[in-house]
């Protein structure tokens, strides 16, 4: 079983199939590198697709184990509690310039507001919301999924990729 070792001896799972550009697939909060297996098999085919489990996963799952379920929700409440808001980033969204490309099922109600806000602020982003999907798109609709991010991809690759046109905020639509 393949696995990479951090700087600070944390030894992370991981697979890969394909060669080329790499894509790298980071899982949710709950899932694990087996939530991007559809993904794997359509992107190697021209990429270098690398799924993982990210830092701390398997403790995280050990430690679930030994919780109950009310345990948990409240130990995550009180660490969601302590993160910052994704608006107190707005200032920084405004200087990315990476080409990014937001999905949202449409389904994932508590993701579409931070989905358009995410939009809005950052002018290197594209949004695609997903028709009667909820919040694992990729897992949901695999075809779809797979499809809006090729295309991303070939946009990016071809130096077809744009920024936002400026004339295109709030201010100036109809």
């Amino acid at each position: 079983m393949p696995h990479i070792t951090s700087g600070d001896g944390v030894k992370l799972y991981y697979e890969e199939a394909g060669q080329g550009t790499p894509i790298l697939f980071v899982h949710e909060f709950m899932g694990e590198y087996r939530s991007w297996e559809a993904q794997l098999r359509h992107f190697s085919r021209r990429y270098r697709s690398i799924a993982y489990n990210a830092r701390g996963f398997a403790e995280f799952i050990a430690l679930v184990k030994q919780h109950s379920a009310q345990g948990s929700a409240l130990t995550l409440k009180g660490y969601q509690a302590l993160r910052p808001s994704l608006g107190e980033f707005k200032g920084q969204m405004a200087q990315c310039t990476v080409p990014t490309l937001i999905i949202s099922g449409d389904e994932d109600e508590p993701c579409l507001d931070a989905s358009l806000m995410l939009k809005r602020h950052m002018l290197s982003a594209g949004l695609v919301f997903m028709p009667q999907t909820g919040h694992a798109c990729n897992l949901e609709e695999p075809e779809l999924f797979n499809m809006m991010c090729e295309k991303f991809f070939h946009q990016v690759e071809s130096g077809q990729y744009r920024m936002r046109d400026p004339r295109a905020t709030p201010e100036r639509m109809l």
